[in-house]
């Protein structure tokens, strides 16, 4: 079952590289025949030797060095085939890595704390480059290549005596049963080998990461043992995958290169003395013997890279095989239920009687509210009590489990994603800028700066300090971010936001890790954000919101006040207490 399961996956990793398939069968054929005329050449070569030194030949040293010259030629047209492997594997890479990305920033949200970026990016630098060589070189050098060059040395062998060939056919069998021994546990140490590299792989990120923290509480001794423990663990199983591999290859070494060519020499004396070829035809077998070897095990080699390369693909599908969030809008499609689309236009946002719940834990329980156009309107709360899953809703990360929720005279569920979402911008506290320069920064496209990048950035009050950089909007942001405070990052990211231009922006958490002159800064940006501008914030930062049009409390999943800072205020209840403890 396990196999069948292999040989399904790798079916479908081939058909990932099906393009290739032409260029794959042109340098295999071309660099297995190469294969057959070096061995060959070589057998010839010897042949002519033994038969000037024995007298059974008159050939000059002119033929042989021709031989040599051949022999040379041929192993540098088969160098320039393997460039046409690496292409393969490059071609497929990038399809592959494309692939495993694209599935999984469109997963499912639900998914996202089973896969963190540092495993994800562990399976893109390590199991798609080893399952890309199990397609191109590995399989040609190992398994097609072998295989062309037996079948032509079977043929000229047949033309030398038909008792030699049946010799070297046996002598391969025997090889092809001793090259399977020590095999049954290779596929499980690899499987473990894989992960235990993966695991080792993901504790130095979090270590690299977390660097301050170990430095400043000690933490040294404890880290090192796990990352001992780690590697001894996987140093372990790598020793024992290495030691039946070793077996495997003096095994092999043993019935190629001793019995073999003890057989072949034995049987082609008592031939050349009974005087059915000349001994010196024998040598000639001797090069061809081991590529009917390495045919028989050909056989035996597919399988093997199938099963080697079996746990990489498996990491590789689990990524690819992700569901996409698209089908969470086909179901809703899929639904007899039909609501009216909001008929007030004053309306941005209706949010009715929606519940949500994670597994069996209920988040949210039969919220409801609506959002006016231009309205700043605020969801506060301890941590833990549902308003960042109200976000994650209006964003389209999770589908409402009863109730449909709407905006901007769109029904989610009755719409793409694409279309969804062209409604939203978003900001968030941890901020994602990438390395480019500042205004591809705010326009997430590549070209030059242009008065709309601007306008967005003198609106997020962002113009006067990229000023006064060297290069301005043509600065790069790297690893440093140019040497920007956090508040500095927030605003750029806020004027990201603007120059999408969408009718609501989403702001979650957006001042939580900045310090009080950075938050101050931020709030007053968004403050003067224009009235055009609808504001849907996720906060417990208090002072970000006491000028919001309208705040909710949200308590265990459930909205238990609302109003202005200042009406909830002198109401005395939930948001008073936060307010005092947050200001005392």
């Amino acid at each position: 079952m396990k196999r069948e399961k292999d040989y399904q996956n790798y079916s479908r990793l081939i058909g990932y590289a099906k393009k290739q398939i032409p260029l794959f069968i042109i340098c295999t054929i071309l660099c297995g025949a190469m294969v057959f005329l070096i061995f060959s050449s070589v057998g010839v070569l010897l042949s002519s030797v033994v038969g000037v030194v024995s007298g059974e030949s008159s050939q000059t040293s002119s033929h042989m060095f021709v031989y040599i010259i051949g022999v040379f030629g041929f192993s540098l047209l088969a160098s320039f085939s393997q460039l046409g492997f690496v292409h393969i594997e490059q071609k497929t890479q990038l399809f592959l890595c494309q692939t495993m990305l694209h599935q999984y920033l469109k997963m499912e949200e639900s998914f996202a704390s089973q896969y963190s970026a540092t495993e994800v990016l562990n399976r893109l630098t390590t199991d798609v480059p080893n399952c890309t060589t199990s397609i191109g070189y590995y399989m040609s050098v190992m398994v097609f290549q072998p295989m062309i060059s037996g079948l032509f040395s079977i043929v000229l062998l047949l033309a030398i005596d038909w008792r030699i060939t049946i010799l070297c056919v046996f002598c391969t069998v025997l090889n092809l049963f001793c090259s399977r021994f020590a095999m049954k546990r290779t596929r499980e140490l690899k499987v473990k080998m894989v992960k235990g590299k993966s695991d080792t792989a993901n504790f130095i990120q979090e270590c690299a990461q977390g660097e301050i923290e170990i430095r400043t509480f000690g933490l040294f001794p404890i880290f090192e043992r796990k990352l001992q423990k780690q590697v001894q663990e996987t140093g372990k199983t790598i020793k024992t995958f290495s030691h039946l591999q070793g077996i495997r290859i003096q095994l092999y070494t043993f019935s190629g290169d001793c019995f073999t060519i003890v057989s072949l020499l034995t049987l082609g004396a008592i031939l050349a003395g009974i005087g059915v070829i000349p001994f010196s035809n024998v040598m000639l077998t001797l090069p061809l013997s081991d590529q009917i070897s390495q045919m028989m095990t050909a056989f035996g080699n597919g399988a093997a890279i199938i099963k080697q390369a079996s746990p990489h693909m498996e990491r590789v599908f689990e990524i690819m095989d992700l569901p996409e969030e698209s089908t969470l809008v086909e179901k809703e499609q899929d639904s007899d239920r039909f609501v009216q689309p909001i008929k007030d236009g004053n309306k941005e946002i209706s949010f009715p009687h929606i519940s949500f719940s994670y597994g069996q834990k209920k988040v949210l329980d039969d919220i409801s509210f609506s959002i006016e156009k231009g309205e700043k309107v605020a969801f506060v709360g301890e941590s833990g009590s549902g308003k960042s899953t109200i976000m994650k809703l209006l964003l389209g990360l999770y589908p409402a489990q009863n109730g449909t929720i709407q905006a901007c005279g769109k029904e989610f569920g009755n719409c793409s994603m694409e279309e969804w979402r062209k409604n939203f911008s978003y900001l968030s506290q941890n901020i994602s800028l990438f390395h480019l320069t500042v205004a591809e920064n705010i326009a997430l496209s590549l070209g030059s700066v242009d008065e709309k990048i601007r306008d967005a950035a003198r609106r997020a009050n962002a113009e006067e300090f990229l000023l006064e950089t060297e290069k301005g909007y043509d600065l790069m942001l790297g690893e440093n971010n140019a040497g920007f405070s956090g508040g500095q990052l927030q605003r750029i990211a806020l004027a990201r936001c603007l120059y999408k231009d969408a009718p609501i922006i989403v702001m979650d958490e957006p001042t939580s890790a900045l310090d009080q002159a950075s938050e101050q800064a931020v709030k007053k940006t968004i403050d003067q954000l224009p009235k055009t501008c609808t504001v849907v914030a996720v906060t417990h930062r208090l002072e970000l919101t006491r000028n919001f049009d309208r705040l909710y409390v949200v308590v265990n999943g459930k909205i238990v006040e609302s109003g202005t800072h200042q009406q909830l205020l002198e109401q005395g209840g939930k948001y008073r207490r936060l307010w005092q403890l947050q200001n005392s």
